[in-house]
């Protein structure tokens, strides 16, 4: 057995007094038809939240080529309905895609053409297919922009209508000149264009429509840039859907590296998010609706970059790269904005991609070995999971909720298991607690090292026991294990009860979890 100190442990489960929201894992679902090294661009979900469409780029480095392709994904069957590469406005085009979005019965993806890649600041065109949820092209169409480049940011659901916003510029001998679009788009693919020609977010900003009021955050052009001089800046603006700026702010973010971008997110209540970092230093300031900037929140990461970021009810999910550099590894994380402490999650493959949220539920695609997934689960206030199994015609369910750590750092969580079969129903109540050992003033945790099949030394588990009902789970998926062993004595009466009379325990592994 392996004495696991609880400071070493408080890292996993990153104050669960103040952290109220942790992920359950639902299921996940193969997309067979997107390439391991496709770029994850955006994921939606449809109003009834039984659809998701994915859509990423796949770069042809060979050929100087990006390809665009849609996925569709069906929650309730729980498989890829269908992937279609989004067809080019002429056969030498580049297609970056940006997002997609179910409107009325369809699926719209909004892409820029022309562009090498995601980072050109110089697309040639930016436009729009509209999918049958059958798969079917219904059309395409390039949306007018009157200026000489035009770059899409997003694609937001207002007012009823579908609309795409985005910057442009244009030049002369010795300036650049900055300005945001919004089109409206119809069902027949027309669009009606409006330019504010008053400076322009770049392409890496987060926008959100919150009641009658957009909301945006990223990197800023002022509308005259000198060529020799680029002073972009990073800022938080509310801004009118027919035109125009309700307020501006300018977050300072004194933690930053340069060559990252900082990374936003806006939350439903029109809370806007900046994350940045630089050498393992993160900071996190929010700036509210009205404009208002708090200070920031600055705090130590095992992780560097940002590589998607959303507001996840009371918290935040961050997919990160490891300080190692380019090629170090990717890793999900959950961070409490009040108090600056970020909590590794391992529910989304061994490397994430993106990951998107509600007050309710996530969704999220990564790397299973060389298999892209489509991941989703719950988002849950008490943290709680309900496992089921079935065998020899007797159901067996558990609730587990509650799984929080007390002031000493000791976790533990509320049960409920029942099986019920033909004449037969047994349940049992009560709470488990992680075995500890608090010898000396020193709290350490019973973590084990089991042996596996192999005769190798497995992954560490944690036990929880309440008298005589014992637990284990998985040490590192503690926060939302994706199994969870339960065992327990059965004396005459609760034998009585149970639907196999002969037994003297119950033994049994949980491994399916439901909503």
């Amino acid at each position: 057995m392996n004495r696991f100190s609880v400071v070493a442990l408080s890292l996993l489960i990153a104050s669960g007094q103040t952290q109220s929201r942790q992920l359950v894992r639902s299921g996940s679902i193969p997309l067979a038809d997107l390439a391991a090294s496709s770029d994850i661009n955006n994921i939606a979900v449809s109003p009834d939240g039984t659809l998701a469409c994915v859509v990423a780029a796949d770069v042809k480095e060979r050929a100087a080529a990006v390809h665009g392709t849609v996925t569709l994904v069906d929650l309730v069957q729980k498989k890829a309905r269908w992937t279609r590469q989004m067809p080019p406005p002429d056969a030498m085009a580049n297609v970056v895609p940006v997002a997609c979005r179910f409107h009325d019965d369809n699926v719209y993806a909004l892409a820029n053409a022309d562009a090498a890649h995601a980072m050109a600041n110089n697309a040639g065109r930016v436009y729009m297919v509209k999918y049958g949820r059958n798969g079917d092209e219904l059309g395409h169409a390039a949306i007018p922009v009157s200026t000489e480049s035009r770059v899409a940011i997003d694609l937001l659901a207002h007012d009823g209508k579908l609309h795409v916003i985005g910057f442009g510029k244009d030049t002369d001998a010795n300036n650049e000149y900055y300005s945001m679009f919004v089109a409206a788009v119809d069902e027949a693919l027309a669009f009606q264009t409006r330019v504010m020609k008053d400076g322009g977010y770049t392409q890496f900003a987060a926008v959100r429509a919150i009641g009658s009021r957009w909301y945006i955050g990223g990197d800023f052009y002022p509308r005259i840039v000198p060529k020799n001089d680029l002073p972009i800046y990073y800022a938080n603006s509310n801004i009118k859907p027919g035109g125009g700026y309700v307020w501006s702010v300018r977050p300072l973010h004194k933690v930053v590296t340069a060559s990252d971008h900082i990374a936003t997110a806006i939350d439903d209540q029109a809370t806007t998010y900046s994350l940045s970092q630089s050498r393992g230093t993160s900071s996190l300031i929010a700036v509210d609706a009205s404009g208002k900037v708090a200070p920031a929140v600055v705090y130590k990461s095992a992780f560097c970059k940002v590589e998607s970021f959303t507001p996840a009810a009371r918290g935040l999910l961050a997919i990160r790269q490891s300080c190692a550099g380019s090629g170090g590894k990717r890793g999900l994380v959950w961070i409490d904005p009040a108090a600056g402490v970020e909590t590794a999650l391992d529910v989304l493959g061994d490397s994430p991609e993106f990951i998107i949220a509600d007050s309710r539920n996530w969704y999220g695609v990564g790397l299973n070995g060389r298999k892209q997934e489509f991941v989703f689960g719950k988002l849950d206030a008490a943290a709680d999971l309900h496992f089921v199994d079935k065998h020899a015609g007797v159901s067996h369910d558990l609730r587990m909720a509650n799984l929080k750590a007390d002031a000493r750092g000791i976790p533990s969580f509320d049960y409920t298991y029942r099986q019920q079969g033909p004449g037969c129903a047994y349940t049992l109540a009560g709470k488990a607690v992680a075995g500890h050992d608090d010898a000396g003033g020193k709290v350490e945790l019973e973590v084990y090292n089991p042996q596996g099949a192999d005769g190798k030394e497995a992954p560490p588990i944690l036990a929880f026991h309440d008298g005589g009902a014992n637990f284990t789970v998985a040490h590192k998926d503690m926060l939302a294990p994706r199994w969870i062993s339960f065992d327990t004595m059965l004396d005459d009466a609760a034998r009585a009860r149970a639907c196999d009379k002969k037994a003297g325990r119950i033994e049994i592994m949980f491994r399916h979890t439901v909503p």
